[in-house]
């Protein structure tokens, strides 16, 4: 039994249709979740940010079961969450999230300039070492690099 709600196009996978149907959405009890893909994230952190708990009622399908991929996402740490029911025994439902970490920033390469030059924008930069990559995190490691390329008068 796999039920996927994700955000990838697609990512919906209904294998059982007798045990889950949207026109007759059941309530089932958490008996177990699981975290799959995590590389850097704590899991129970991951389990606590999907407001999910064993025993707590959940009916499926849901719009609470899709605002669990939505909230997740809305962190921006993903760059996918897919929620899967991996079996049903009875009303006990065993789930599994699965996540797609966004990258890391573990080194930045600078090429043309002099050493103690490179050796300066690297000091700017270390503190962004080991963040997640993201629109920010990228608009801002350019505006550092092109604010030391305008004070040493290269721009």
């Amino acid at each position: 039994m796999q039920l996927v709600y994700g955000q990838k196009k697609g990512a919906f996978n209904l294998n059982d249709p007798e045990k889950i149907s949207y026109l007759n959405p059941k309530n089932y009890v958490i008996s177990a979740i699981d975290i799959t893909g995590t590389q850097f994230l704590d899991k129970n952190v991951l389990i606590t940010i999907s407001k999910l708990s064993v025993g707590q009622y959940l009916e499926v399908p849901s719009e609470a079961t899709a605002k669990v991929v939505k909230d997740m996402m809305a962190q921006g740490l993903f760059d996918d969450v897919e929620l899967w029911a991996d079996k049903i025994e009875g009303q006990n439902i065993f789930l599994t999230i699965r996540v797609v970490e966004r990258p890391r920033l573990t080194r930045i390469d600078i090429n043309g300039l002099s050493k103690s030059q490179t050796e300066e924008v690297r000091k700017r930069l270390n503190s962004n070492t080991g963040k997640i990559v993201n629109e920010n995190l990228m608009n801002t490691t350019r505006a550092t690099i092109q604010r030391f390329l305008k004070e040493k008068a290269f721009l």
